[in-house]
């Protein structure tokens, strides 16, 4: 499939999608319409392990969203709410992808830039690019699930001094507070990603769908209901030969004296 604004290369097992708009890469409606079918396909493609995604355009992971089209919303306008509601849809998607996904952030990803990040498993942020929500600052908040990703990522207090304040972090803060994983130097950014990409795919895919399930289902459940998700996650990973197979090799190794090496892997 032709895209208007994304670009798909594959590493092995590692999709990397780069997101272009210039000149400032601003999310706009295609293109969040654009990558919910591309992980629609990407769900359904067992070649790949996992997900990388960056931005096309120097500078900018995503700008923010379109300003434009965000000043022409109003309340009373249906294909307002049905906007959000794609963005809405698209990020869910994002998330509950079977794969795991990588935000390498190589450049500004605020407003929308940062909920689309948000949205992924990891985010990767080079030196010298910024993350946060600054929609305070434009006298609005965040709509496309950002003040629900950063509470539940970061706690209550944290998510409200950063989106009050509408600050942008650093990569050094941002790992820091939680709200990254990883701060990169620019020029080892997408290498970096993609090897923890590589590292991901490498894992079983029911392990890493059953795992995330759990996380961020079980998450929003109460605790006796996310432990019956937890024992049927569990119990079908048990069923995959993947499992099997690795569960024989391990004890074997412990059998002939010799327990794995679990660093290794």
């Amino acid at each position: 499939m032709a895209y208007k604004y994304l670009a798909v290369e594959r590493r092995n097992r590692v999709a990397v999608v780069t997101m272009t708009n210039p000149p400032y890469n601003f999310l706009r409606q295609g293109m969040v319409h654009e990558l919910g079918l591309l992980f629609e396909r990407l769900a359904e493609d067992a070649a790949i392990g996992s997900v990388v995604l960056t931005g096309g355009v120097s500078g900018y992971f995503i700008a923010h969203a379109d300003l434009d089209v965000v000043a022409a919303t109003r309340s009373d306008n249906p294909q307002a709410r049905a906007g959000l509601a794609l963005w809405h849809r698209t990020f869910a998607a994002i998330e509950a992808s079977p794969r795991g996904v990588i935000a390498a952030v190589n450049g500004q990803a605020a407003g929308g830039g940062c909920e689309l990040a948000l949205a992924c498993d990891f985010r990767f942020v080079a030196r010298g690019a910024r993350i946060g929500l600054l929609e305070s600052q434009l006298g609005i908040l965040p709509g496309a699930g950002g003040t629900q990703r950063l509470t539940r990522l970061l706690g209550r207090g944290r998510a409200l001094e950063l989106m009050l304040e509408g600050r942008l972090c650093e990569a050094d803060e941002a790992v820091a507070i939680g709200l990254a994983h990883r701060a990169c130097e620019p020029g080892r950014l997408l290498d970096e990603a993609i090897e923890y990409g590589e590292r991901l795919a490498s894992r079983s895919p029911a392990a890493v769908r059953g795992i995330k399930r759990c996380v961020y289902e079980g998450g929003e459940l109460p605790f006796e209901e996310a432990l019956r998700l937890e024992t049927e996650m569990f119990l079908a990973t048990m069923e995959t030969d993947w499992a099997r197979e690795r569960l024989r090799q391990a004890a074997a190794c412990y059998a002939s004296g010799h327990p794995p090496d679990w660093s290794a892997r």
